[in-house]
């Protein structure tokens, strides 16, 4: 077991109440570092065009890429949403992190929307609507319809 799978345990047990458990876990797709690989053949592909000598713009772009990049891999690592057996937890975004804790009592419904694209790479967009009028969307979630029975299963038990 890696160190940092290992740290993701350490701390979801320590936000976990008295006779919680985990029934679920979900994070991003892959498919969010397409974004990057695009920028930066547009960006090849433009300075190939335009055919600049003094590199400016190469290096403008590549400074743009680096930062998608990052922004990118900050946003794949910090999110996360996890069901258990009484609320739905999750954790997303990149610079600004927003930290849901939703008890399934509270939960008034749940949608999840997939692209024709998102069914060929299995991701989609999950929008859950709280009692107090409050909604919460996740887009790029892996795999959502598990998500989906898992909060189904959540709710039953």
């Amino acid at each position: 077991m890696s160190k940092l799978s290992v740290a993701i345990q350490t701390l979801m047990r320590t936000l976990l109440q008295d006779n919680e458990r985990v029934l679920h876990r979900s994070w991003l797709s892959y498919v969010i570092f397409f974004e990057v690989v695009l920028i930066a053949v547009g960006g090849v592909f433009l300075n190939l065009l335009f055919n600049e000598e003094d590199g400016l713009f190469s290096l403008g772009w590549l400074l743009f890429v680096l930062c998608d990049a990052i922004k990118v891999c900050l946003e794949y690592t910090r999110t996360r949403v996890v069901i258990t057996n009484k609320r739905i937890l999750a954790r997303h975004g990149a610079f600004f992190i927003k930290e849901t804790d939703t008890p399934l009592t509270e939960i008034r419904s749940y949608y999840i929307s997939q692209s024709y694209i998102g069914q060929w790479f299995n991701y989609g967009l999950i929008t859950i609507n709280t009692n107090a009028g409050e909604y919460h969307a996740i887009a790029t979630i892996y795999k959502p319809y598990e998500l989906e029975q898992a909060i189904k299963n959540a709710t039953r038990e």
